[in-house]
């Protein structure tokens, strides 16, 4: 009884042990797919931020070469607005605007004693119930973004690396710079895109991610229970090759005893069989005299 406690308390802890194991496997599994998952998403999010970045600075680009620098400075006063010369100046500006529909505003700017002032502004004319999102001529950019501030103090293009938030909304933002027929900077092109947009694309990506992820779990799932399932296998086939080892070796020893072959020719098969049942390197047999005082 006691042996047999001391065995079934090792197959408990021996099937501990492979459950344990198989666990440790499936969350390194998960780690693995998990991790790269991660990656994958990251590596998307950089391209899709990437290509969102260098096509707006693209449309910035384009916008500033339509603007003539040279009537640019000419524009002082909000009373400019209805004149040909400044419709004139913004239409290019428009046209970006109408061609797409994500680019919610197209305007230039200058900088003037630190601060910025807006001077060509493309916003269309609101429609009935909405607000009125147009700036005047020398209206102040209060706070103004800090890259529009560097695109106008360093004379360079500059794209904001996240979104911002001003008065009008929340952006994504490309400036370029201006130039007159001489080459002399005049100010520069802003040209804001809807954040909208950028969020949607960002959150197909994401819910891709999420899905890759539960993918990910289910496989680290599967492969522990498919591992765990083996090692039982496993473990149950060595068992039965150990019984049937077992009830051959007494089968033989059974034959032996029957055959009437003597105790000389019996004791080499027991010791044998009982070797081999038991996997032991040597065994030996002691005998007890006839007197009982000596083996």
């Amino acid at each position: 009884m006691a042996a047999t406690n001391v065995l079934s308390h090792k197959k408990l802890a021996s099937a501990r042990v492979i459950f344990w194991q198989c666990v440790l496997v499936g969350v390194l599994a998960f780690a693995v797919l998990a991790g790269i998952s991660g990656l994958i998403y990251w590596l998307s999010k950089e391209a899709l931020i990437t290509e969102i970045r260098d096509g707006l600075a693209r449309t910035a680009r384009i916008a500033a070469a339509s603007v003539d620098g040279d009537a640019h400075n000419f524009f002082k006063s909000d009373a400019q607005e209805q004149s040909p010369e400044y419709q004139s100046a913004i239409r290019p500006l428009r046209d970006i605007i109408s061609a797409d529909p994500q680019i919610a505003f197209a305007y230039s700017g200058i900088l003037q004693n630190g601060k910025v002032y807006f001077v060509l502004d493309a916003t269309p004319p609101p429609v009935d119930g909405q607000l009125d999102d147009s700036v005047a001529i020398m209206e102040e950019y209060t706070p103004p973004p800090p890259d529009l501030l560097l695109a106008l103090s360093e004379q360079r293009p500059t794209v904001t690396v996240e979104p911002y938030t001003d008065k009008w909304g929340t952006f994504i933002s490309a400036y370029a710079p201006i130039y007159n027929s001489q080459k002399v900077f005049v100010g520069a092109v802003g040209v804001d895109l809807k954040i909208d947009n950028y969020r949607r694309r960002l959150g197909a990506i994401q819910r891709v991610s999420y899905l890759a992820s539960a993918i990910s779990l289910i496989v680290s799932l599967l492969i522990g229970f498919a591992l765990f399932w083996q090692r039982k296998t496993d473990r149950n086939i060595i068992e039965l090759k150990r019984q049937f080892r077992i009830v051959d070796g007494l089968l033989n020893v059974s034959r032996a005893v029957g055959s009437n072959v003597g105790l000389d020719n019996i004791l080499p098969i027991i010791i044998n069989k009982t070797s081999e049942v038991m996997n032991a390197q040597t065994s030996q047999l002691y005998l007890r005299s006839a007197d009982k005082k000596n083996f």
